[in-house]
């Protein structure tokens, strides 16, 4: 306990060793934490026992010692009940952080979907001190290496209340990203490859009448006539086409890429991303199909553009599943 008040650290360190604890299938147990070492070596002494010590005990090298050595005898100088009030206040805050993590993982039990995703949404009430509690006890489910400092803490905090941005990132350490997206709190591990970098060496000509696989399980075709039976999950969309657009080609998403929409007007596809919330990871993901003059027909997944059509059109069917 005195070892952590010096260091410094979570509050629940401060209770000290625990006297009971997991390890392993079983249980760990220290019946001995209580009494203090003259009264070990007093029993012992009685008793006629043989004990074995580290002779580096002796020696004030490290922390421990030192404040076994010198601190803890001047504590007790002052009042003789020292430890005894220590083992005290221990007992007492297990008590207090007990009940709190009580009422924190029933709170969580309503905000976490995903391990790995936290619903920040419709929390508005909640002040500092409990989002502070929340996110530290809900990374407590992770590794360690997603050890998180007090300075780190206050970062995502002030980045969940802050209304002007709607995404963002604290970094814990050089792996694992606490990031920020629309309503979601989540943790990114940064040393995987990014899917951009895939993404950017899969663009192709798109044939009419046949299915074509891509990322995340899904299909979709540009086909000639629309099919006689529709399934659940199929998305079927109209493009008014000419010979100059083809061949259609599948890409991801360039700088000033645009779509026409409705009364003529054209919408940035960047734009229309934001717009719908779609979240920076996800983002890399989005593919287009684009004709052969580099108009944007579609977001696949998520948007059409208008088709304008005229004598030199005809109708194809963008089919989704």
């Amino acid at each position: 306990m005195v070892m952590k008040l010096v260091r410094g650290g979570r509050l629940n360190s401060l209770v000290g060793i625990a006297p009971e604890r997991q390890f392993g299938n079983g249980k760990l147990i220290r019946p001995m934490l209580s009494f203090g070492k003259f009264e070990i070596r007093q029993y012992a002494n009685d008793n006629t026992l043989k004990w074995f010590e580290d002779e580096t005990n002796q020696n004030d090298e490290n922390l421990r010692n030192r404040i076994r050595h010198h601190v803890m005898p001047q504590l007790k100088e002052e009042n003789p009940l020292a430890i005894k009030h220590m083992v005290d206040y221990s007992k007492q805050l297990i008590k207090m952080i007990t009940v709190s993590n009580h009422y924190i993982d029933n709170l969580l039990s309503g905000m976490v979907g995903d391990k790995h995703e936290l619903d920040i949404t419709n929390f508005n009430d909640f002040d500092d001190s409990l989002w502070t509690l929340l996110i530290q006890r809900w990374l407590e489910q992770f590794p360690k290496s997603v050890a998180v400092s007090n300075d780190q803490l206050t970062q995502i905090v002030r980045l969940i209340n802050n209304p002007l941005k709607a995404q963002g990132e604290v970094d814990l350490n050089s792996q694992i990203t606490v990031a920020k997206r629309y309503g979601k709190l989540v943790i990114l591990n940064k040393s995987k490859k990014s899917f951009s970098t895939y993404q950017k060496n899969v663009d192709f000509m798109v044939p009419l009448n046949r299915w074509n696989q891509i990322e995340g399980g899904r299909s979709f075709g540009v086909f000639t006539h629309a099919p006689d039976n529709i399934t659940p999950g199929i998305k079927i969309h109209e493009l008014l086409l000419t010979e100059a657009d083809f061949p259609l080609i599948y890409r991801h998403p360039k700088p000033g890429d645009r779509f026409e929409i409705e009364n003529g007007g054209h919408q940035k596809v960047a734009r229309f991303l934001i717009n719908q919330k779609i979240t920076t990871d996800d983002r890399k993901r989005i593919q287009l199909l684009v004709s052969n003059t580099d108009n944007v027909l579609a977001v696949l997944g998520y948007r059409v553009a208008k088709s304008s059509g005229n004598q030199d059109t005809n109708k194809y069917y963008l089919i989704e599943k």
